[in-house]
């Protein structure tokens, strides 16, 4: 005994049916073009829209889903951060109001129909002060399909008192008493899920001085820069993970 099964063709294809037929009848309507429709029925254990899908819909699910961007410096630059008797937390509508932010990091293009993102960095350099009172934080800013900024601001510890200074990671002091070839390092992770599908983000890695005197950073580099061992070079990286 033979049986014949009629395939299902993709759209374009003139001239078959294909539909699914059960005891003669065209149970499945909808699915004469697979690639396009998504089969109905009046079946009572139809399975709904979560449960069946089309490999078009799977493709939209899971492409991407681990998504990694990263931006990598080496080289050296030199950047003044202000400080503040009255606390230096820069506003959330000014990244760059005390001269911390590290533009050459940032990173756009971030998706959010992703479950959220991973932020994570390794900045080092050496500061002209003591370190112990530098700290790194995080500047977000939300775009729609247009590409239009509808909101920003910074990811950072939530606010204490008015004149306390709000970090995520202070930098490590390497040597308190060395101001020009000795470096220091800030690093960290911060998990933001407060994404939402149809926006984009763009996160900028910004330096905070909790101190009343302006400092100078030396990114990747030492305050002196003389041709002798003791002078090192070194790498940052600041880097997003969709996930």
């Amino acid at each position: 005994m033979s049986r014949t099964l009629s395939g299902i063709p993709e759209s374009g294809v003139t001239g078959v049916i294909g539909d699914v037929l059960l005891a003669g009848n065209n149970t499945f309507t909808g699915t004469n073009i697979y690639d396009v429709n998504r089969p109905t029925s009046a079946i009572e254990s139809t399975p709904t829209a979560e449960e069946f899908i089309t490999k078009q819909n799977g493709d939209l699910l899971y492409v991407k889903q681990f998504k990694f961007h990263q931006q990598t410096s080496r080289n050296a630059l030199s950047q003044q951060v202000i400080g503040n008797s009255s606390g230096a937390n820069p506003s959330d509508s000014n990244m760059n109001q005390y001269g911390g932010a590290l533009t050459d990091f940032a990173i756009t293009g971030i998706e959010g129909r992703q479950n959220g993102v991973r932020i994570t960095w390794e900045i080092t350099g050496e500061w002209n002060t003591n370190p112990y009172d530098k700290g790194l934080i995080v500047y977000k800013e939300k775009f729609n399909s247009l590409g239009v900024m509808v909101s920003r601001g910074f990811l950072r510890a939530d606010a204490g008192q008015d004149k306390q200074v709000r970090w995520i990671s202070p930098f490590v002091n390497a040597h308190q008493t060395d101001g020009n070839s000795t470096m220091d390092t800030v690093n960290g992770i911060f998990i933001d899920t407060d994404i939402e599908a149809d926006f984009t983000y763009k996160y900028t890695p910004v330096l905070v001085n909790s101190s009343s005197v302006n400092a100078n950073f030396i990114l990747n580099g030492t305050t002196f820069y003389n041709n002798l061992p003791a002078f090192e070079l070194a790498t940052s990286v600041f880097a997003v993970q969709e996930f």
